[in-house]
């Protein structure tokens, strides 16, 4: 695939996942996804969104800032729209994912984690 169809195919993955349509979001990513974030790590595209459930609910959106390919490589900088009971807002998230025939094998989250608790009630 070319770098402006892998940028497509991770466009899609983000436009789904990020309004909580994650069944959709699901058809973009391979069996073996690998995940690594500041929560959590997945070796499989149903530890994934098990592990991203309850996101489903206060993802509101997102809107992309920049966004760069290398051949199967895609990053992408955003600003995370979320709403929760405590909080309404954004926070910028940087997502690098690796794709391989049209789907997405690998994805790495980085986001400032003080930023995204703000939106959560104290523990």
């Amino acid at each position: 695939m070319t770098s402006e169809e892998n940028e497509a195919a991770v466009n899609a993955y983000l436009d789904a996942f990020y309004c909580g349509d994650f069944a959709t979001a699901k058809s973009f990513v391979a069996e073996a996804f690998r995940f690594t974030g500041p929560f959590t790590q997945s070796q499989s595209r149903d530890a994934f969104f098990a592990s991203a459930d309850g996101l489903a609910s206060i993802v509101k959106g997102h809107r992309l800032a920049h966004q760069w390919s290398d051949r199967d490589e895609v990053c992408s900088v955003f600003e995370m729209k979320l709403e929760t009971p405590m909080k309404k807002g954004a926070i910028l998230v940087c997502e690098w994912h690796t794709l391989a025939e049209r789907q997405l094998i690998a994805g790495r989250v980085m986001l400032d984690v003080m930023d995204f608790r703000a939106f959560l009630p104290a523990r």
